[in-house]
């Protein structure tokens, strides 16, 4: 507890989470890139070359796990999750939307990565990368502000 109040002091409540939340996310992946790339080798050499990355140029990093919920009584097909529409050569073109997580306004990179497994059928669905904050055609939602009223504190 004296952790986080003293990370709610420093920051004026500012910083739900701090920049090396998801850096240790990455190096816990690095840590495990043999298990990653059991089945294709790549997979595990990508994981440790992003951790190379991330470390080599202090990238700060957010993170986006969760597909829209528009309708839980239906399929990811009904949310506009994220989804992968074509593969080309030059990479992936994707449309749809995810649930971003704290610290984009500050961050270099989002993660990009299920939070749940997908089904069999959720192919189009299934994916993990990362990209720059300030990639084009990427844009950013933020919910309505939520004010409370103000409280008197004794001086």
């Amino acid at each position: 507890m004296r952790g986080e109040r003293a990370r709610a002091e420093l920051t004026n409540g500012m910083m739900g989470r701090l920049p090396d939340y998801m850096n240790a996310y990455v190096a816990d992946l690095a840590a495990i890139r043999d298990l990653l790339g059991r089945n294709e080798r790549a997979f595990g050499d990508n994981t440790w070359k992003y951790y190379e990355l991330c470390r080599d140029h202090d990238l700060a990093l957010t993170h986006t796990l969760v597909d829209p919920q528009i309708d839980r009584s239906k399929g990811i097909e009904a949310q506009e999750g994220l989804r992968i529409v074509k593969e080309t050569s030059a990479g992936l073109i994707l449309t749809g939307a995810r649930m971003l997580s704290t610290l984009a306004p500050i961050s270099d990179e989002i993660l990009v990565a299920p939070y749940m497994p997908r089904r069999p059928n959720e192919g189009d669905y299934a994916m993990v990368f990362a990209l720059p904050v300030a990639t084009k055609g990427l844009s950013f939602i933020c919910r309505e502000l939520r004010v409370r009223p103000a409280v008197e504190q004794p001086l």
